[in-house]
């Protein structure tokens, strides 16, 4: 027979210069939240409530959206390839140009 177990919830209380350094971190670029959450084993929805709270740039009404590195990544290579092209059609139109 199995033995009636219940995972026991940690309820931690952290103090308001902890989440405003966690804030602080997370604005500051130097750490995702899932990588805040990784390191301090703080949930992530709990980080968001801190940002939502705490942060310097949060205006009511505003809703923080993070870039996952893959995106970003994307966000680098259309921007590299917008660049080539524009420079391919500058040659293309110099070169029809110079027939003329």
């Amino acid at each position: 027979m199995k033995a009636n177990l219940r995972k026991i919830k940690k309820k931690r209380q952290y103090s308001d210069e902890f989440k405003k350094e966690l804030v602080t971190l997370f604005e500051s670029g130097e750490n995702s939240v899932l990588e805040l959450q990784k390191l301090y084993d703080v949930n992530t929805v709990v980080i968001y409530r801190w940002i939502y709270k705490f942060s310097t740039y949060n205006k009511k009404g505003v809703r923080v959206v993070e870039m996952k590195d893959s995106n970003i990544k994307k966000l680098k290579e259309l921007e590299k390839q917008v660049k080539e092209l524009a420079k391919a059609i500058g040659m293309f139109l110099f070169s029809k140009n110079s027939k003329i």
